[in-house]
């Protein structure tokens, strides 16, 4: 993934932070995924991040901090497991180090905790777009080291919509 901020550009503010991006950001993950049993999986992906400019801010205002990171390299990781009972229901857990590209996205060097399902309500449906519907909820934990705080979304209530297409 490459994109170019041509201002500075909030990502995302959470009471606990607020996250700013600006100039290039490049992401690269590849990722290999590999089934240990008939309805269990465990995917890895491990690369690297390049950032024109981030600013973190801690919004506590007891422990407020700020940190910038400028023309630089961060590498990534994660590991996740699923387990999917049925064509409609998969439940997920994973860890990540680094920039993500979903939830508490593309910031270096945090730690991510994820845990939730995924279901495909409508799965038998003769119409694709309803077929390849995917809702996900899940719990997210985030924590950065770098101005030191955390956060936390602990149920799964987290809702995420998209469509997962697959060549026959």
């Amino acid at each position: 993934m490459f994109v170019y901020f041509w201002d500075r550009f909030q990502r995302f503010e959470t009471p606990a932070l607020s996250v700013w991006e600006n100039g290039t950001y490049f992401h690269l993950k590849p990722t290999v995924g590999y089934r240990i049993k008939d309805e269990w999986d465990i995917n890895l992906s491990v690369g690297v991040d390049y950032i024109g400019e981030l600013i973190l801010q801690n919004n506590n205002a007891l422990n407020f901090q700020t940190k910038t990171f400028t023309n630089s390299w961060n590498p990534n990781f994660s590991l996740g497991i699923d387990y999917r009972p049925s064509d409609w229901i998969s439940y997920h857990i994973g860890y990540s180090y680094g920039s993500t590209l979903t939830y508490l996205e593309n910031v270096p060097r945090k730690r991510q905790f994820n845990y939730g399902f995924r279901i495909a309500p409508f799965y038998k449906s003769p119409f694709g777009i309803l077929r390849n519907l995917r809702i996900e909820l899940v719990a997210i934990n985030g924590y950065f080291s770098d101005i030191d705080t955390k956060q936390s979304f602990p149920i799964p209530i987290f809702p995420y919509f998209y469509w997962q297409w697959q060549s026959d």
